[in-house]
């Protein structure tokens, strides 16, 4: 192991407010992101777990998902909650890397 070894990712604690419900560091407000689903090397297998994740740590986010439509409909499917706070945006055109 080299000298910038990074520990296994384990499940953090989430921070929870007077009433028993999550909540994300200092963020006050609903946040906005926009993520490019089809983006880096593995696309909607890699983002959409990341963007619920991020949904479960800070129940206040909304998404813009940028990306091929019905890729990303069929990983919303699965997820119910991360769909109720995302909008999706078709993109016809697609940079390869």
């Amino acid at each position: 192991m080299g000298m910038f070894h990074r520990p296994p990712l384990r499940a953090r604690r989430v921070r929870v407010d007077s009433t028993g419900e999550p909540r994300c560091g200092l963020m006050t407000k609903t946040v906005t992101l926009s993520l490019d689903v089809m983006g880096g090397d593995r696309g909607p297998e890699v983002v959409m777990p990341g963007a619920e994740l991020a949904l479960v740590r800070c129940p206040d986010l909304k998404f813009i998902l940028f990306g091929d439509e019905a890729k990303i409909q069929a990983h919303l499917a699965s997820r119910p909650r991360l769909a109720a706070v995302s909008e999706v945006r078709h993109c016809e055109i697609a940079v390869r890397m």
